[in-house]
């Protein structure tokens, strides 16, 4: 949808939104005591997850197998260590659009985030070369680590620990938000979703106001934007004007 000559923001009537996602699968690496969450809270549209581990034991693979089963999420598993075998890690990344790893919570904290580190890098390393198209979700124990790696793109996610703390310190001030952090960090309600332009057909410039207003029309909040997939930002003034072209993203909240 582009706007009218007249400068009209185009009529939610215009707007297709696809909001079913195709199924499809993750690859997680590693284990630590998060994962049944992290497997429970996984997207809806995720069927199948393979878990690269080498000493998980019986119990901790039963835990998660019924967590999978609640899901309807089929999960499998593999010893095969993907930090030596990187002929493994580019089979891995073939099949799979998420790749999650996490970070050992019984080593040393830099030496468990060193660990990450050079795992996230072979992965950029193997999507640059290959030009397969995976996103990346890294966890690391300190955040001065990140800066070793700087933020990739927009397809890369790193989670550290501080996050936790910062969350819980904003509840212990306001206590009230405790349902809106409820409905933004579990994989029901709405959540934060980034999402192409071109599938919620919305071309062309448009200023702030009328792109929101097309967003709510369609159960969506509008946050943000990202420009060429090399950097992101919040969107402010409702009379600013964005020029939205194919490799524009939306920021948005919405439960879809």
């Amino acid at each position: 949808a582009k706007l009218s000559a007249t400068g009209a923001a185009p009529s939610s009537d215009n707007i297709s939104i696809i909001t079913e996602e195709e199924p499809t699968n993750a690859v997680i690496l590693g284990h630590n005591e998060t994962l049944p969450v992290i497997l429970s809270e996984l997207p809806e549209n995720v069927t199948e997850v393979c878990i690269y581990e080498q000493y998980m034991n019986d119990n901790e693979r039963a835990e998660l197998q019924k967590v999978a089963s609640d899901r309807n999420i089929t999960l499998k598993f593999s010893d095969i260590d993907l930090s030596t075998d990187n002929e493994a890690l580019y089979e891995a990344a073939k099949t799979s659009k998420h790749i999650i790893v996490l970070n050992d919570h019984d080593k040393d904290p830099d030496e468990a985030d060193t660990e990450v580190i050079f795992m996230l890098l072979n992965l950029r390393d193997i999507r640059q070369r290959t030009g397969l198209k995976f996103n990346i979700t890294v966890e690391m124990q300190k955040e001065r680590n990140q800066n070793l790696v700087g933020f990739g793109d927009t397809t890369d996610f790193l989670v550290t620990s501080n996050m936790s703390s910062l969350i819980l310190a904003q509840l212990a001030e306001n206590p009230e938000l405790i349902d809106v952090f409820r409905e933004l960090l579990s994989n029901k309600g709405s959540e934060l979703y980034l999402k192409n332009a071109m599938a919620m057909n919305v071309k062309g410039t448009y200023t702030v106001r009328e792109l929101r207003r097309i967003m709510l029309t369609n159960g969506y909040v509008l946050l943000g934007m990202t420009a060429g997939g090399n950097y992101s930002y919040f969107v402010n003034s409702l009379d600013e004007e964005i020029k939205i072209t194919e490799d524009s993203g939306l920021i948005l909240i919405g439960e879809s």
